[in-house]
């Protein structure tokens, strides 16, 4: 019995401090996922429906920031996970919907847990694909 396709997982990394996002998005592609990154909300709107679990910042200066991508991702996506991090804290009223916060500064393997929890079966680090068949042609 052949085993289907698996592709690794795809995260959507918004974070504003470019230093933070380059360190966080090299730690997860060493453990074999894909990481688009971008430094605010808005721009992040556009890669959202690529992502299968959006990390996003809470705070983003001049930007509607993790609060308001939660509220999209969950209108417009509600299959995709989203888990948020702040320096200062979280407003569980506006968190809601959120399948983690996290407090900074916080450990990246903390996040990659509760990642791979919340992220759908079929999708895994690269590293640990079978793939004992062809990928689908688009």
């Amino acid at each position: 019995m052949s085993e289907a396709y698996q592709r690794p997982g795809r995260i959507l990394l918004v974070e504003d401090n470019e230093q933070s996002r380059v360190m966080m998005a090299a730690f997860y592609k060493r453990r074999g996922f894909e990481v688009i990154e971008a430094d605010n909300a808005e721009s992040a709107v556009q890669h959202v429906p690529n992502a299968d679990i959006v990390i996003s910042d809470i705070e983003q200066p001049n930007s509607k920031g993790g609060y308001g991508l939660l509220s999209y991702v969950r209108e417009n996506y509600p299959s995709i996970p989203v888990i948020l991090m702040s320096g200062r804290g979280v407003e569980r009223e506006k968190a809601q919907g959120a399948v983690a916060f996290f407090p900074k500064p916080f450990s990246s393997i903390e996040v990659l847990e509760d990642m791979l929890l919340a992220m759908p079966a079929h999708l895994t680090p690269t590293q640990h694909l079978k793939q004992t068949q062809t990928p689908p042609q688009a």
